[in-house]
C-alpha cells in the first residue's frame, strides 16, 4: 500500500470515528432533554435540545420537542 492510500485510509477512519462519537453525544442530549421534559424541568430540557442544534443537527422531532418546550415555558410566537 502506498503512502497516499494509507493517508486516505487513516483520514477516512478518523472521520468515521468522529461522526460516530458525534451521533452518540446527540442521542445523549436528546434523551436527557426528554427526561427533563418529562420531569417538567423545561429550561433544562430546552438547553439540551438547543445544544443539539448548536452542533448542527436538525430534524423534525427535535424541532417538535423544542416547540413544545417553549409552549410549556409560556413563550409563544
Amino acid at each position: 500500500m502506498n503512502k497516499t492510500c494509507l493517508k486516505l485510509l487513516i483520514t477516512a477512519l478518523v472521520l468515521l470515528s468522529a461522526s460516530v462519537l458525534f451521533a452518540q453525544e446527540e442521542e445523549k442530549l436528546f434523551a436527557d432533554g426528554n427526561r427533563f421534559y418529562q420531569n417538567e424541568q423545561y429550561v433544562l430540557a430546552l438547553e439540551q435540545y438547543t445544544g443539539i442544534l448548536d452542533q448542527g443537527y436538525e430534524n423534525g422531532e427535535l424541532f417538535y420537542n423544542i416547540g413544545n418546550t417553549y409552549m410549556k415555558l409560556g413563550e409563544l410566537g
